[in-house]
Order: C-alpha cells, then sequence, then structure tokens
C-alpha cells in the first residue's frame, strides 16, 4: 500500500526582516514498502498590500488585488494578488 506523511515548519531567521522560510518534509512509501524522504523549502513574504502590488509590477505583470471567497468562509476580509498579463498582439 503506498503512503505519505507530512511534517512542515515555520520560522523567521531573522525577525526584523520581512520573511519567514516553511521546511517540509515528505515521507513516500511506494507498494513494496520501500521509504523515499524528500526535504523541500519556501521563503514566504510578510509584506504590505503595497509592497506586493509594487513587487508584481515590477516583475512585469499588471497587478490586480481580488477579494478571497470560498465556500467554506464567510467575508474574510481578504484579498488575493494577481499579475496579469496580457497576450501580444501581432503586427498587422
Amino acid at each position: 500500500m503506498r503512503g505519505l506523511r507530512y511534517l512542515e515548519w515555520r520560522w523567521i531567521p531573522e525577525p526584523s526582516h520581512e520573511t519567514y522560510v516553511t521546511d517540509m518534509a515528505y515521507l513516500l512509501r511506494d507498494e513494496s514498502g520501500a521509504v523515499e524522504v524528500v526535504h523541500d523549502r519556501h521563503v514566504m513574504g510578510l509584506f504590505s498590500r503595497a509592497v506586493w502590488l509594487e513587487l508584481i509590477a515590477t516583475a512585469g505583470f499588471d497587478p490586480l488585488a481580488v477579494p478571497f471567497e470560498h465556500s467554506s468562509y464567510s467575508n474574510t476580509g481578504h484579498e488575493v494578488f494577481l499579475g496579469l498579463r496580457l497576450p501580444l498582439r501581432e503586427e498587422p
């Protein structure tokens, strides 16, 4: 039988910075019972709304903030940030 176990740590390496680190460990068992361990690390940002929109624009996208809506949550007041890029038009 295949199986998966997951462990996650979140920590702030330097409290004065606007980032935190998430380390994730996955234990994956295959049909034969062999187990593989996989580690993944993500540096996450704790940025203000203005900084998020500026970073998206600096990356070459048109920034957009939309309300977070989900059937399991009622009016959270949260937003999701998107970066839109229109397709290039071909010259006639």
